[in-house]
């Protein structure tokens, strides 16, 4: 926090440009979990019909095995694992790609897709107990246990409606088909996460405001900071004075050795 006194005025573009190559550059992890996850149950959703029945095709061919000679064939055996397999990735793989790909869109569209390798340096001051200590007690930290507390707290209050709202249907469906049984429980699962990613997206859309405040506030810069780039930038009065003096020296030699010629 100390650290932080004086320095009340905003950035300016080489000092966001010298920290972006330093790699602390802006991002809200939060915002690129919230939309993997997102990206993961979307493409799930949508592959469940093509994987239902590619599974239910699958199972016809092992339930038909039964009993008959391929069964005990290792060709057949064989087979149904590269089936089981077939059937598992066309549904994870597709996901994991998509999840892969939201992550990496989501950090490019906050860090403009510039990397630096500055931020996996080892450094001493990343093990000190000291600057541990502090960031133990620092606002991101009982910010970061603030949203764990909310995370946690709609987690449990979610799952405990849906589950109250799951056993009264199953009472209800005790008569009925499993198929029937099946079918409404998997709608309660849809629900049931469509429900936990608005409010992950919630938590992660108001973490991205606090970080975009929390970055601008620790790169402000002091007044003293701003004279000093700015003379950086212009140049050093005194050091112009002396590059003035020297041109105009050499200047007036060549002046001199031309007066013989004139």
């Amino acid at each position: 926090m100390a650290a932080m006194e004086g320095k009340t005025e905003k950035a300016t573009p080489k000092r966001r440009e010298d920290e972006r190559k330093k790699g602390n550059l802006f991002q809200s992890a939060d915002v690129v979990s919230s939309l993997s996850i997102l990206a993961i149950f979307v493409v799930m959703r949508a592959a469940l019909p093509y994987a239902y029945r590619y599974f239910g095709n699958f199972f016809v061919r092992c339930v038909t095995r039964v009993g008959t000679r391929d069964a005990l064939d290792a060709s057949a055996a064989l087979d149904a694992l590269n089936g089981g397999w077939a059937a598992a990735l066309l549904i994870a793989g597709p996901a994991m790609l998509a999840s892969v790909l939201a992550a990496v869109v989501t950090t490019g569209a906050q860090t403009r897709f510039k990397f630096s390798h500055e931020k996996i340096k080892f450094r001493l001051s990343n093990i000190s107990p000291l600057q541990g200590f502090k960031r133990l007690f620092s606002l991101r930290s009982v910010v970061e246990v603030l949203k764990a507390a909310i995370k946690m707290t709609a987690i449990g209050s979610l799952l405990y409606l849906k589950i109250r709202d799951i056993a009264g249907q199953c009472i209800r469906m005790m008569n009925g088909s499993v198929f029937q049984a099946t079918v409404v429980i998997l709608q309660d699962i849809f629900d049931l996460v469509i429900q936990m990613s608005a409010v992950f997206l919630g938590i992660a859309a108001l973490d991205y405001f606090y970080q975009w405040w929390e970055y601008e506030r620790s790169i402000r810069m002091s007044k003293q900071e701003l004279k000093e780039e700015y003379k950086e930038l212009e140049g050093n009065p005194e050091t112009k004075g002396r590059q003035r003096q020297e041109q105009r020296r050499i200047a007036r030699r060549r002046m001199m050795q031309q007066v013989p010629t004139a």
